[in-house]
């Protein structure tokens, strides 16, 4: 379909299914047909969908469309009027995808913006939207010669949208003067409708005691301290989750009780049950069942809550007169699971109810399985021998940690194991054993091919407004005798309470660097609560992975020296342990006796020497501690032979600089950060130009803490090599608008405007800008390009266009799913390296922007499209390419990208940045933000801090305790004081 071709109309005389029938065809022939700016020159929007009275057509963009309205007939004439359904709205194609405002958009809404701003043009323009094959309705546009800042369609009616003015504006949605700027493609040309009325300013120190999410109805909101998230409409989300964990044991459930994630460590991550936790219901006067959580019998309740804590997660549900609470905690010490389940009468009768845990088990041997009911702790006990091929395998696993168990706090009414005799011949929604009056005799022995639960029954009579109770203890164990112990330390009256408040109690010692008070309460209560808890888990059990990849523990410990430094210090002095006396590190190393590695941990991926001196600096900042560049490390290869931390560090950065072609760059060889690059290289000849671009970032960040120690000519050398490596990229990588991502073993450069895919990848430009590689001009055009080929609704996509067939010269990265992780997703972890890039840029508008789109329940990123509540920062968000599944969370929610947002809102956003000398003072507010508070804990002292715009003031002050500090910099205080520091800034 080339540019000006006659788009044919849709027939008018079909029915209306057949026109969209026919509507689908024709939106998956332009898709197919590659409409795209890229291939046909057509800029900005190229086609529109128009739903009106002659029915649907699609039209080239620049066209005023009316919507079809409730009071228009088919020529003109009145009829009744009609409620108008929630819409799509087609936008229009770039890139080969059309580009459409997804549910729930009212076009009622639209009119009404349009009515309140100016009469009959539209009040809203479009930015980036997600990309669909389906509409149902079109936005009138106007076209028009006026330049004025666009603004971004949201997912709500006007009335409820979140403050904005002209500053914020721009931060947020990107605005630009110039038609024609690169930055933004779907707003090329005069396409500009006129801008949104700003609405009153808050103020930051107040919030509001409930926040609201970019949500329909206000279906979530968190509490008002921020440390709880509550969920009120079950069918908002697919799968809404949270996580529970301790230094053993992880749980990722969602609000319907299914299990994303759970195992533990022994010593590997070794999963423990089957994804589902419920509690089935049954009335035993009229026989109906439920089942709490809502899976898998899925009643539409009277009322429903799923309240995601920081310790435990509960959930509410009232159903045909019976409320029943469900309580889940992780305690401190044990790798278990502790249920508390309430059963209460509020209807006005009284009521028989009996109660049936699910709990499976699964299968997890081919071997023996040993299934039998305790009758001292009323639970139910699995003991299986783990299946093995290597006879030398058994003596280890007899060993082992071979149980799992099911306790209650009092005995059951009926018992049963097997799954299949549960279910019979119904389903998990009507399981057959529920049609029974008491569970069936349960067999002590299963076979290898049955999969277990922990089934019991409870039956109770309940008067009106009585509450019963049952609590129960779940997980895995040593051995039986360990499951005991277990059973009886929290099954005591009192015990899951206390262990409750013991889990709670853990984050009071560990307090976060940072809290603030901003005028975005959102971001409060993520920085606040969940950036912490996050970053402290991922300090303390490393991902849950007792053989860890380097670079993830060297990241992971550089936020833990913001909560937890004594397991940062921890770690890296385990980590460089496993370094050669030539200084290479592996990927992968088994911190624990008997850890397995993963083989991809086996591969010799580049870069791991290049995170160290990065992650140690910023320990020694963060705390002062610089006794531990002193520790004494062994080597991998030589266990008697030992050196200094300090040198173990040195001995990685010149294994890296001798590791380089003789054109001066780093060798990439099977993969640098990005593993899947893993045949650019393998020959020892393929270079990579991000990874010369971290080493030059390294050598700089550890030249000072060489000069530090007296080794004056080591710090110069480094710096000397740091400039060369700049001057190496800046010649052989710039690509004209942006720095290529390397060179292949036959010279060819990948990541350049040569390539029909991978064109540009944005972990190169993001660290050009980091390392000083890229001039102040390079570094605004590397933006410009990131902005231009990378932008989504969530953030900027790894790499574009996306590889869609195998390049044998760039290996397993071109061979994944278009749009999915490397292979052009939204690569969270990326995307905080471009975040902190830009405000090293100074960009502090484009940088918030950044780190906000990352969080899900942003106004660009509503958790309707990502699936997930904003607790965490998922792995990456489903790019472009991937269709219909764009801008969708993939829920993995433990990665690097937790470290990094920490420290670019720490360091960069509020400025706060521990230094050698000092704490210094250096904030980068957006635009829209004239007040904030922030109380920062640094070296044992904490530090109230106001930071305020006001006019009349040309240039930042700073005062501490009621003295001006000219250089900004706040020396070492005594541990335990507390200090007041303002900092006034500039009007934006």
């Amino acid at each position: 379909m080339p540019p000006g071709a006659a788009l044919p109309e849709l027939p008018t005389h079909l029915p209306a299914r057949d026109r969209r029938n026919e509507l689908r065809h024709e939106l998956h022939h332009a898709v197919h047909e590659r409409v795209a700016r890229h291939q046909h020159g057509w800029h900005g929007a190229d086609l529109l969908l128009h739903r009106g009275a002659l029915g649907h057509r699609l039209l080239p963009a620049g066209l005023a469309v009316r919507p079809h309205l409730a009071g228009e007939g088919r020529r003109g004439r009145a009829r009744r009027a009609e409620p108008l359904p929630p819409c799509r709205i087609l936008l229009g194609a770039d890139q080969g995808r059309l580009y459409c405002l997804l549910p729930p958009v009212h076009p009622a809404h639209l009119g009404m913006a349009a009515e309140q701003h100016g009469g009959g043009d539209a009040a809203v323009s479009i930015g980036k939207i997600w990309p669909v094959l389906r509409s149902d309705e079109c936005l009138r546009l106007r076209r028009s010669d006026r330049r004025q800042p666009a603004h971004r369609v949201h997912h709500r009616p006007l009335s409820q949208r979140l403050p904005h003015g002209p500053a914020l504006d721009r931060h947020l949605c990107r605005g630009r003067d110039d038609p024609d700027d690169p930055r933004d493609p779907g707003l090329a040309g005069p396409w500009r409708t006129r801008q949104l009325r700003a609405a009153p300013a808050i103020d930051p120190l107040t919030p509001s005691t409930t926040t609201l999410m970019s949500t329909p109805y206000s279906a979530y909101s968190f509490s008002p301290s921020g440390d709880r998230l509550e969920l009120r409409d079950p069918f908002l989300l697919r799968s809404a989750d949270s996580d529970l964990w301790n230094d053993r044991l992880y749980l990722q459930i969602d609000h319907r009780g299914q299990v994303l994630t759970s195992g533990w460590l022994s010593p590997d991550f070794t999963p423990y049950s089957q994804p589902l936790r419920t509690f089935y219901l049954r009335d035993n006067e009229t026989g109906e069942i439920w089942s709490v959580p809502q899976g898998p019998i899925r009643s539409k309740p009277d009322e429903f809550l799923f309240s995601a804590g920081k310790s435990d997660i509960l959930w509410t549900v009232t159903i045909a007169g019976i409320r029943c609470i469900i309580r889940v905690v992780v305690p401190v010490h044990d790798p278990v699971e502790l249920w508390t389940v309430e059963v209460q009468n509020i209807s006005a009768r009284p009521r028989s109810i009996s109660v049936f845990s699910y709990l499976p088990i699964g299968k997890p041997s081919w071997l023996r399985n040993n299934t039998r009911y305790e009758p001292e702790w009323h639970g139910v006990v699995f003991d299986f021998f783990p299946y093995y091929v290597d006879y030398r395998d058994y003596e280890k696993l007899s060993h082992g940690s071979n149980t799992i168990f099911a306790a209650s706090d009092r005995s059951p009414d009926g018992w049963m194991s097997c799954i299949a005799d549960f279910v019979g011949h119904g389903t998990p929604g009507q399981p057959d054993a529920l049609t029974q009056e008491t569970l069936p005799p349960a067999d002590r022995w299963a076979d290898a091919e049955s999969e277990a639960a922990a089934i019991l029954q409870f039956n109770k009579a309940l008067a009106p407004t009585e509450t019963d109770r049952i609590q129960f203890v779940f997980g895995p164990a040593a051995n039986p005798e360990s499951a005991r112990e277990t059973a009886r330390k929290y099954l005591v009256p009192g015990g899951i309470d206390a262990a409750l408040a013991e889990a709670a109690a853990r984050y009071a010692d560990y307090p976060p660097a940072l809290e603030i008070s901003t005028p975005d309460a959102e971001f409060d209560a993520f920085i606040n609560h969940w950036l912490p808890r996050r970053s402290l888990m991922l300090a303390r059990a490393m991902r849950f992975m007792s053989a860890p990849q380097g670079r993830n523990l060297l990241q992971d410990s550089m936020a833990g020296g913001l909560i937890d430094p004594v397991s940062s210090r921890k770690w890296f002095l385990k980590f460089y342990a496993f370094q050669k006396q030539d200084g290479w590190l592996p990927h992968g190393m088994p911190l624990e006796p008997g850890a397995t590695q993963l083989r991809i941990n086996t591969v010799p991926h580049k870069d791991i020497n290049s995170w160290g001196p990065e992650a140690l600096t910023y320990y020694l900042h963060e705390t002062g501690d610089h006794s531990i560049l002193d520790e004494q490390v062994s080597f991998s290869d030589a266990p008697d032979k030992t050196d200094t931390l300090y040198h173990h560090v040195c001995r990685g950065l010149d294994w890296l600089l001798t590791d380089r072609t003789a054109r001066g760059l780093c060798r990439i060889g099977q993969g640098d950060w990005n593993d899947p690059l893993n045949m650019a290289g393998h020959d020892e000849k393929g270079e990579s130009i991000w990874l010369s671009e971290a080493l030059a970032f390294a050598l700089d960040t550890w030249a000072p803490v060489c000069a530090s120690r007296g080794d004056a000519s080591l710090a110069a050398s480094y710096r000397g090599e740091a400039e060369a490596l700049r001057a190496s990229i800046n010649q052989l990588a710039w690509d004209g608008e942006w720095y290529a991502r390397g060179f292949t073993d036959a010279g060819r450069p990948f990541g350049s405007s040569r390539d029909e895919e991978g064109r540009i990848f944005l972990n190169a430009q993001s660290w050009a800008i980091i390392s000083g590689t890229a001039t102040p001009d390079r570094a605004r055009q590397c933006i410009d390009s990131v902005e231009k080929h990378l932008a989504t609704p969530s953030g900027p996509m790894m790499l574009a266009p996306a590889y869609t067939r195998m390049r044998t010269d760039i290996g397993k990265l071109s061979q994944k799913c278009p749009g999915r992780l490397e292979n052009g997703s939204v690569y969270s972890h990326a995307v905080t390296f471009y975040a902190y890039a830009l405000y090293l840029a100074r960009r502090p508008a484009d940088a918030f922007r950044t780190l906000r789109m990352l969080l899900s329940g942003a106004d660009t990123n509503p958790v309707t499209r990502s699936g997930q509540l904003p607790l965490y920062i998922p792995n990456s968000y489903f790019g472009l390419p991937a269709g219909a599944k764009a801008g969708q969370s993939t829920r993995s929610a433990n990665t690097g990208t937790a470290a990094w947002y920490y420290r670019a809102a720490v360091d960069c956003l509020f400025g706060l940045r521990s230094e050698a000398d000092g704490l210094r003072i250096d904030p980068q507010l957006p635009p829209g933000w004239q007040k904030v508070r922030v109380l920062r804990r640094w070296r044992g002292s904490t530090f109230d801090v106001t930071i305020e715009r006001q006019a009349g003031v040309s240039s930042m002050r700073t005062v501490m305790d009621g003295t001006e500090l000219s250089d900004h910099l706040v020396p070492p205080q005594v541990s335990g004081s507390r200090h007041t520091v303002t900092v006034t800034l500039p009007l934006a």
